[in-house]
Formats: C-alpha cells, sequence, structure tokens
C-alpha cells in the first residue's frame, strides 16, 4: 500500500507539473491537455482529493517508511503548487476586468456592467459540473433542416414562462471537427447568459471525415439562417443575433462571423440573412494553413488532420482552400465587433494563434476587437463550472451588453432625419458634404447624454456651443436631427472643414455620446468617448 501511496503521488507531481510546464511535443500533447485542463479548472477539488487520499493511505499503511515519507513530501509539494493555481484562477477575474478595460474603442467596465454572477454561484463551481437549474429549460433537438440529419440538431436554453425580444447567442462545440456534440461545450456562459435574460442556441453541424470542407460551416450558417426566422417563436430577438464556439467551434463561429453571405459556404441559401451582431470564439483555430509562423510546430499536425480528415485536398494543391478557411485571413472592414478568449498554456491551439488573429483584426477592421488571455489556462477551460470560466463568462457578459447597448443606439440614429439650413433651404448634409468635397459633422449640445435636460437648459448648451464653435473660428451651418415620428428633436451644427478628432472632443465637451460624419454617399456615427466610428447607412 505504502508504494500504491507513492505511485498515486507521483502522478499527481506530474499532472500538476504539466500544469504549469506543458509538454508540446507529440505523443505528449494529448496529456498534457488533459492534465493540464483538469488541474488547472479543478485545483480546490484536486486538492481535496490529494488531502482525502493522503489520510487514506496514512490509516492503512501506518509506518511510512521511506517511501512512505518521500509520497507525504510529494503531497505537500503538490498541495503547494494547487495553491498557486487556484490563487490564479481566483484573480482571473481582475485579468479579465484588465484586458476589457484596455480594449481600443470600446473600453469596458466588467465589474459596472455585469456585476456578481447569477448562474456561477460558488456551490456550482465547487460542483463543476454545469446543470442549468430549475429556472432554465433545454429544448432538445429542434431541426434546423428538413432533411432528417441528426447532424441538423440544435438545443434551445431559455428561462420558463413567455417572453420575447431576447438577445441570442449561437454557440458551436468544438472537437477538432471530427468528433464533439452541442451538449459539452460552453455550458456555463449560456447558463448565465440564460439567467440574465438571453436565449441560447447550442447547434450541432456535420462531422468529418464523413462531411468534408465546407460542410462545417455551411451548417453554422444554415442554422444561424434558422435562427433568424424561427427564434421569435421561442421568444427570441432575430435582429440581435450573437455567435460563440470553443476550439474547432471558435473557428467555425469566427470564420460564419466574417465570411456571412459568402455563396460558396450558403448553398441554396445564398440570399439569406447570416450576419451576426458580435462573434465571441473561445481558444478558436484561426489559422488553417499550418503556418509555421503562426502555429509553430503543431503546424503539420494541424495539416495532417486537415488534408486527409477534413478538407480531403492536398494544401500544395489548393491553398486557396485552406486560405480561405482561415479566419485570419477573412478579416475586413465590415466586420463585427469580436472578443477573443485564449489561455497561454493552451497545448492544442498556441496562444500566438490567437494573437496573430486579434493584430490583424485591429489592422482592417473597424469594429473593436477585445482580447482576453488568461495566464495558466488550458484548452477548455469553458466547459466547467470554475473561477476561471465565471471569470470569463462576465467578461462575454459585459461585452455583449455594451455591444447590444450601442447596437440599441445605432438603430435609433439609424431611422433618424438629418437636416442642414443652408441658403434659407433645408437639406440633407450630404449635400453639403457634396459641395465641400469633404465630410461634415452634426453634432448639438442638446439633451446631454440622453438624460432628459430640460428645454432651457438645452437651448443655454446649444448657445454656449454656437460660442464655442464662433471662437475657435469654425464653419457651421444650422442643423436638426429627429426621429422619423418627431417624438424627439435635437437642434445643432452642421461642422465644416472640421477633423474627426476635433467634432468628437467637442462632443465630449458638451456631454454627448456621439456625433454624425456625413459624407457624399454614407452616414456614419463617431463615439465621443473613444472616436470609434460605426457605419449607419447610406444616404
Amino acid at each position: 500500500m505504502i508504494f500504491v501511496h507513492l505511485a498515486v503521488s507521483i502522478l499527481l507531481a506530474l499532472a500538476v507539473l504539466t500544469t504549469y510546464f506543458p509538454m508540446r511535443r507529440d505523443p505528449f500533447t494529448g496529456f498534457a491537455f488533459i492534465t493540464g485542463w483538469l488541474v488547472s479548472e479543478l485545483a480546490l477539488q484536486t486538492s481535496i482529493l490529494v488531502v482525502v487520499l493522503g489520510v487514506l493511505f496514512a490509516l492503512l499503511h501506518g509506518d511510512h517508511g521511506v517511501a512512505g515519507h518521500v509520497a507525504v513530501v510529494l503531497d505537500v509539494v503538490v498541495l503547494a503548487a494547487l495553491a498557486g493555481l487556484f490563487a490564479i484562477a481566483l484573480r482571473a477575474r481582475s485579468v479579465v476586468q484588465h484586458d476589457l478595460s484596455i480594449t481600443p474603442g470600446l473600453e469596458l467596465d466588467v465589474e459596472a456592467i455585469a456585476g456578481k454572477p447569477r448562474y456561477g454561484s460558488w456551490w456550482r463551481t465547487l460542483l463543476a459540473v454545469p446543470m442549468p437549474g430549475r429556472r432554465l429549460q433545454v429544448l432538445k433537438n429542434v431541426s434546423y433542416a428538413e432533411d432528417g440529419d441528426r447532424s441538423h440538431r440544435l438545443d434551445v436554453i431559455k428561462r420558463r414562462g413567455t417572453f420575447s425580444d431576447s438577445p441570442v447567442m449561437v454557440f458551436v462545440h468544438g472537437g477538432a471537427w471530427v468528433i464533439g456534440d452541442k451538449r459539452e461545450q460552453g455550458r456555463p456562459m449560456m447558463y448565465e447568459l440564460v439567467s440574465r435574460g438571453w436565449i441560447c442556441v447550442a447547434v450541432n453541424y456535420r462531422l468529418s471525415p464523413k462531411a468534408t470542407w465546407p460542410d462545417h460551416v455551411v451548417d453554422v450558417l444554415s442554422s444561424i439562417a434558422w435562427v433568424k426566422d424561427h427564434i421569435a417563436e421561442f421568444g427570441g430577438d432575430p435582429n440581435f443575433v450573437v455567435l460563440s464556439g470553443g476550439s474547432a467551434g471558435g473557428h467555425l463561429s469566427a470564420l460564419a462571423a466574417l465570411a456571412a453571405g459568402d455563396p460558396d459556404y450558403q448553398p441554396g441559401f445564398e440570399e439569406r440573412d447570416t450576419s451576426v451582431a458580435a462573434c465571441v470564439p473561445i481558444y478558436g483555430v484561426h489559422d488553417m494553413t499550418a503556418s509555421k509562423e503562426v502555429g509553430g510546430r503543431y503546424g503539420p499536425a494541424l495539416r495532417l488532420l486537415l488534408e486527409h480528415q477534413v478538407m480531403k485536398a492536398p494544401m500544395d494543391q489548393d491553398p486557396e482552400l485552406f486560405r480561405r478557411a482561415s479566419p485570419l485571413y477573412r478579416v475586413h472592414p465590415g466586420a463585427p465587433p469580436f472578443l477573443v478568449m485564449h489561455g497561454t498554456h493552451d497545448t492544442l491551439v498556441p496562444v500566438i494563434v490567437a494573437r496573430t488573429f486579434v493584430q490583424a483584426f485591429r489592422e482592417v477592421a473597424t469594429a473593436p476587437v477585445a482580447y482576453v488571455e488568461m495566464p495558466f489556462a488550458q484548452h477548455g477551460f469553458d466547459v466547467l463550472c470554475s473561477p476561471r470560466s465565471t471569470a470569463t463568462t462576465l467578461g462575454v457578459v459585459a461585452f455583449l451588453e455594451t455591444v447590444r447597448a450601442e447596437r440599441r443606439l445605432e438603430e435609433l440614429w439609424r431611422d433618424a432625419v438629418l437636416e442642414v439650413t443652408s441658403d434659407e433651404a433645408v437639406v440633407h448634409p450630404s449635400a453639403i458634404a457634396k459641395s465641400e468635397g469633404q465630410a461634415v459633422h452634426l453634432i448639438t449640445a442638446w439633451n446631454p447624454r440622453g438624460e432628459g435636460t430640460p428645454v432651457p437648459e438645452n437651448e443655454l448648451a446649444n448657445v454656449e456651443l454656437a460660442a464655442e464653435l464662433d471662437r475657435r473660428s469654425l464653419r457651421w451651418l444650422p442643423a436638426v436631427g429627429r426621429d422619423p415620428s418627431a417624438t424627439w428633436l435635437e437642434p445643432g451644427f452642421c461642422l465644416i472643414g472640421v477633423g474627426r478628432d476635433e467634432a468628437a472632443e467637442l462632443g465630449r465637451s458638451f456631454g454627448q455620446l456621439a456625433v454624425y460624419e456625413v459624407d457624399v454617399d454614407e452616414v456614419a456615427v463617431i463615439w465621443c468617448d473613444s472616436g470609434r466610428i460605426v457605419q449607419l447607412s447610406s444616404s
């Protein structure tokens, strides 16, 4: 029994060692993933197991001997190492808070927006296995394609009761495109969102080797089209659908968000709207080309899997097939906002993949991309209820609720009627932009921050803004922004020859959320606090 104790202690020590220093070389990669995932996410539970086993072995073999003493020393070292991992996991909230607070163009205060978890309570974290709870219901195996294929099924997760216009998340499971099921990933995050009034849809899709690329992403886009057509029947809002997924699901969700409307990926439903409001890929495979610069030495293993099981085509003969399947190379200026999450100790998808994707996104897209990098996190950190998954989930909540709030404002502004008085005639500001040969900006000091400021105070603020414009010797014309039903009316100024930054600075000075930027053929909004641009519509 002493030697059994020693053997168990050695195995536990090796498991903890590979969590701190994951082995990134086959055939040890899979072992490092399993041990690193379980130990890092279940550090507290593993500590309890070590103590229980230590006591049990002590009672069984009494006199320790040399082997027994070595086992006890190993147990103490393991407990100390596990305490360090648990402390790192508890710091996950501060990591998420910091990383999202420095997101360019979308600085977020997670604690202020998300508050405390509603699903991820301490006892659920201790239990670790995510269960929906009595207030939530899971409507299982709803078909999203009329072909009888069991792969074309989804689960709708919602609160019990009747409601409408709930925001919607579609979640795509991982499994290297060859295994996996909609029941296996992202449950803590989805249950938290549903507890906050969301509807979540977990989808299955055809798997390789039976399926051949692009069957997988075709199914994901098909499920989005189904959600937009039918989610209102379950109480969801088809106008606010976001996408998420982990690992291969992170790849598919990111690609679907970036390639929505691509006829090659939407055969038979080319005209359907599959766009999403935001995307949250978690430890996703953003590069499918097995690039040494991006994937490191894991490129060859990925290449073999893709060539023989998924794409079923040699990369050398059709490199464009692999490149078009890579979110890294599909980023475009009109991409929706992204929140990318990855772990530093991921042995299956190196963290450099996420870093490279985020850098490329920030260089190309106008929407923000938030990036959260979790220290010591392995692949699969969203599967179990743990301090880390609770922290990342709160980050997702803060990100998505911010995007949702901006979307509501964009919808209001999109329908606004913009008018400028020029030469005693009322015209659209695009006409002024055309005559001036440059974009113009509409700004107001009316109703700052939407707080219902009384009319006299609004009028005084506009007088002060006019005086400030004159003090700076800026050219301006009287302007008005109003909604189509004229329930609100905001007099203001059309600024001519004023740059984007100065317009945003003036907006900040007078308490505005945003200002309009109007060119000859497009209307956009500038968020005053961040300077970020959101294109609204063509004029």
